[in-house]
């Protein structure tokens, strides 16, 4: 039999174990087209909503990951999260978050390129563009010290 069928026992196991095999096989797909090396990346985030009731909001098991938050394009509260994505105009996913809403979006920027800095530093000349969440002049700075 299959050593891989959800049916036997210590599928989560092995399917979790398996996890950073199964990221670093996609990054070095990805890694391996023209368009991870375009050096424009465009970045934004958009809400996650996870439950809308409040009794799913109080039985969940994403309570300890999920926040409210308010989404101001959609003009509306949510409970879940934010995903983050940073992607070149072609659309290729350079890398991605989950976080809280609760979070500003440029600690989880800057979060995403602490953990993986030569994404940026491999780039000279990195250009990125982003709505006005993410503008200040700190996180200007910031990204002007990694050479973005």
């Amino acid at each position: 039999m299959f050593p891989y069928l959800p049916q036997q026992s210590g599928y989560n196991k092995r399917l979790r174990t398996a996890l950073p095999l199964v990221k670093r096989v996609i990054r070095e797909l990805a890694a391996d087209t023209a368009f991870w090396f375009d050096n424009v990346w465009i970045t934004d985030s958009t809400p996650v909503e996870c439950g809308r009731s409040r009794p799913t909001v109080k039985r969940s098991d994403l309570a300890g990951w999920t926040a409210y938050g308010y989404c101001r394009s959609r003009s509306r509260f949510y409970w879940g999260l934010r995903l983050f994505l940073v992607c070149t105009p072609a659309g290729m996913p350079i890398t991605w978050a989950l976080a809280s809403p609760k979070i500003d979006e440029r600690e989880v920027l800057t979060a995403v390129l602490d953990r993986e800095p030569h994404l940026a530093t491999d780039r000279p000349g990195l250009l990125l563009i982003a709505d006005k969440g993410f503008a200040s002049r700190e996180f200007e700075a910031d990204l002007a010290a990694r050479g973005v």
